[in-house]
């Protein structure tokens, strides 16, 4: 606003400047035409013809002196310097020669001209604060998304002109949602800038390093010499983020998962490159997490895969193409089956069987699991009611829940009024859940499992050892059984090493006061150790394979009896008689 008026004052100082200029020019010219007409004025005022030729020639060059006077005033008093004026102001990028020629000036037009000069400087200067505010994260400090893939493209399109390798690196931190809900969204912002001071710390200077999203990063390898140069690189922002670190009083072990994929050999575009980083970074966290994983071009074929399974999942629900199968799980002592654990199935129309493992990451991660988890109890739950109601020995039937419906605070409404809508005493059903599962929101999920137990239904760790579950928090839990991992089982016939974990837990069990289910036996050998060791139930292929609900029932009442010869078999159930279950009040 005050450049503006500034510039309104000059240009009409100016305007009165050329009015001057003009006017001084107006009397010298009457003051020529008065001296050469003065003397003979009355005489020849009617005809120029009467002058002499010395007077016309006067009179012409008087004329030509005036009009060529102003023409060249107005140009350079106005034409020149505003043209001037218009060429710098009007463009982006002021050309110095033009600029120092008017802000040198001592005129009105060097006075607009340096305040033109001056407020395009300053408003230069505010934009570039703005782009530099545009492409930075303010919490690390780092280029964000915008300015990377600025650099990206950037750095793509100098490495096809010089034929230059570029490498793109994609880290996710491991354990970042845990330890922000542990300790807080501060100390969360806190472990996330020291990521950012370990990425810089350990990349080169002309690499870009950025932060995409919450606790995602990438970094920019250019250029690349050996593909072996970025995997050192990689490894060693591994192994400094695998250190553990300490958030106010508390220590804290982040750990990291890393994606590569190279240019041109991955892919020649921004866009592609980063979905090959992204496959590979998805490798990584599914391998295990805490390792390094190269695009190769088999990860690209199994995200289609994925896509067509995730395509197909939705249908499959819509067309009821699952299926429960059922495996019996038996008294160790006895011989007789007490209960069964229900496997999810899928009846794919072209696929045939397809196995829980391949699709039910997939229905965890797009959130297809809660339908799925409840139509698995739904059916479980209708289908053993039908067991006791053909006059079948009562057992209870496990079902397995993710992670995803443990976090649901519904999770124990929607059992009840299944539970009462198939008619089946809570005691017949078990919910089976992983020991690594129950540790993430640990307080939330003991809140689920005590509503459940609440409800009379049982509560089982499943491949218990193979987690990272702390005794102080398995104690609080509601727990009605430990299921020992077949991996432990599998090794106990090697040497007598393998059979210290198997113990190991079977005391821990009796300590605690809670069953003990081993899976995977699958011989002789297997079963005569657990039992030596008191191991209360076990399933696995020595007593039967999953079947599907109709072989079941045929098996369940043939083993009656019980399987095992040398068991002298009891009754199943002390409670034997129907147990209808009233609407329970859930907490």
């Amino acid at each position: 606003m005050i450049n503006r008026l500034l510039l309104t004052l000059k240009v009409q100082t100016i305007r009165q400047k050329v009015f001057a200029y003009l006017a001084a020019l107006g009397v010298m010219g009457g003051l020529s035409f008065a001296w050469v007409w003065g003397s003979s004025l009355h005489d020849r005022l009617g005809s120029a013809a009467g002058l002499s030729a010395m007077e016309q020639a006067v009179l012409i060059l008087g004329v030509a002196l005036w009009v060529g006077g102003a023409a060249w005033g107005m140009h350079r008093l106005v034409l020149r310097p505003m043209g001037m004026l218009k060429d710098f102001a009007s463009s982006a990028l002021l050309q110095e020669g033009v600029a120092g020629a008017l802000a040198g000036r001592s005129d009105e037009f060097g006075d607009v001209a340096r305040a033109v000069v001056g407020a395009l400087k300053e408003t230069s200067s505010s934009n570039e604060q703005l782009r530099t505010l545009a492409m930075t994260d303010s919490l690390t400090g780092l280029g964000n998304r915008n300015h990377f893939k600025d650099r990206l493209s950037r750095a793509l399109e100098a490495g096809d002109e010089n034929s230059n390798r570029v490498a793109l690196v994609v880290l996710d931190l491991d354990n970042f949602k845990g330890i922000n809900d542990m300790l807080g969204h501060e100390m969360g912002d806190e472990l996330l800038r020291l990521v950012g001071h370990e990425l810089q710390d350990n990349s080169r200077k002309t690499d870009t390093v950025a932060r995409l999203s919450a606790d995602e990063f990438a970094l920019i390898v250019d250029p690349v010499e050996r593909v072996e140069t970025v995997v050192a690189l990689a490894q060693r922002i591994l192994e400094a983020l695998s250190l553990p670190r300490v958030l106010g009083r508390t220590e804290v072990h982040p750990g990291v998962s890393i994606g590569i994929t190279v240019f041109p050999h991955d892919g020649r575009d921004a866009e592609t490159l980063m979905k090959n980083a992204d496959l590979a970074l998805y490798r990584a966290k599914a391998e295990g997490r805490g390792n390094i994983q190269l695009f190769r071009h088999e990860l690209q074929l199994r995200a289609i895969e994925r896509n067509a399974i995730e395509r197909d999942l939705r249908i499959a629900l819509q067309q009821e193409q699952f299926e429960l199968y059922y495996q019996p799980k038996v008294d160790m002592q006895t011989g007789m089956v007490r209960g069964a654990e229900a496997l999810l199935r899928w009846n794919h129309p072209e696929r045939g069987l397809v196995p829980p493992d391949m699709f039910i990451p997939i229905a965890e991660q797009n959130g297809l699991i809660v339908d799925i988890s409840r139509w698995v109890i739904r059916q479980a739950c209708e289908q053993n009611r039908k067991w006791q109601d053909e006059g079948l020995p009562k057992i209870s039937v496990a079902v397995n829940v993710s992670a995803l419906d443990l976090r649901r605070r519904d999770l124990s409404d929607l059992i009840a009024n299944t539970l009462i809508q198939s008619r089946l005493s809570p005691q017949f059903l078990e919910i089976e859940v992983t020991e690594s599962m129950v540790m993430h929101d640990v307080e939330a999920v003991i809140g689920t499992l005590r509503r459940l137990r609440s409800l009379g239904v049982g509560i089982g760790i499943d491949d218990f050892g193979t987690g990272y579950s702390s005794l102080a928090y398995l104690k609080r839990f509601p727990v009605k059984c430990l299921k020992i991992d077949r991996s432990f089982i599998r090794d106990m016939t090697s040497d007598l090493d393998g059979q210290a974990i198997p113990r190991l837990v079977i005391d821990l069990a009796r300590s605690l006061g809670v069953k003990v289910v081993a899976e995977g036996v699958e011989t002789r050998l297997h079963l005569d150790l657990l039992r030596g060791m008191g191991c209360d139930e076990a399933q696995g292929y020595y007593f039967g394979r999953p079947m599907p609900a109709d072989e079941f029932a045929v098996f369940l009442d043939r083993a009656q009896e019980g399987l095992i010869p040398d068991a002298k078999p009891v009754p199943l159930l002390e409670n034997d008689g129907p147990a209808l279950l009233e609407k329970p009040s859930v907490a």
